[in-house]
């Protein structure tokens, strides 16, 4: 991450959505000091820069879309999402975390061919997303170490999915298609067919299901904001 940025660069693409800010938002969390905004940016850029201040400083992209929670709670969610990525990429885990986070690599490595399409229509390295996934796990559940699997929501499992977000990524659009179904050991058209109690079932108690599960969860929310 640079610390600084190319205003002239800036200036050539004005940011006019959202979307756009995004590009710039993590160059500005570092950059944009105030310091900086005194009088070392043009004029014309304050606005921008401004807008950019106020995007970095609050919940990232994955706790506005994994997490369907009020703005304390997405801020929450936020600090653990990026403490247990950093823990994972820095090997300072502790023996549990390890362990969990072990396995859901080793079914992410096992099934990345299922997504390796997703990923480059993405332009995501596969070990960014393992790591965004790592971020996601340390949120939800602590890499699984909390002890309540189901919350108030009704979200279930290691990366707390809710039955309707299930339904919802199973259809025949959805992420949860053919290959991540067989990658998941399940069948897909059973798995359509099958009954709330069922599905919910599938999502507490089969990890393998549920990593995938809500790996095509954020997968779909990143193609959401890419087509956007």
């Amino acid at each position: 991450m640079s610390e600084t940025i190319n205003w002239e660069i800036l200036k050539e693409d004005p940011i006019s959505s959202k979307d756009n800010i995004f590009k710039y938002a993590e160059d500005a969390s570092k950059a944009l000091k105030p310091k900086i905004l005194s009088n070392k940016i043009p004029n014309h850029l304050k606005a921008v820069t401004l807008g950019l201040v106020t995007l970095a400083s609050g919940p990232s992209f994955e706790a506005q879309t994994y997490n369907a929670a009020s703005l304390p709670e997405q801020k929450i969610w936020d600090k653990n999402f990026k403490a247990g990525k950093e823990s994972y990429i820095k090997g300072t885990l502790n023996k549990k975390q390890q362990y969990n986070a072990t396995q859901f690599n080793a079914v992410l490595s096992k099934s990345k061919d299922s997504f390796k399409d997703d990923l480059k229509y993405l332009n995501i390295d596969y070990d960014d997303f393992v790591e965004k996934m790592m971020g996601v796990y340390s949120a939800e559940t602590s890499f699984g170490l909390n002890e309540k699997k189901i919350s108030k929501t009704g979200a279930r499992g290691e990366l707390q999915v809710t039955l309707e977000t299930l339904k919802d990524i199973i259809k025949p659009k959805g992420n949860f298609g053919p290959k991540m179904a067989k990658a998941a050991g399940v069948d897909l058209k059973k798995l359509r067919a099958m009954s709330d109690k069922e599905l919910n079932n599938l999502l507490l108690n089969d990890n393998r299901f549920n990593y995938l599960i809500g790996s095509a969860v954020m997968l779909n929310k990143l193609q959401y904001r890419t087509k956007k």
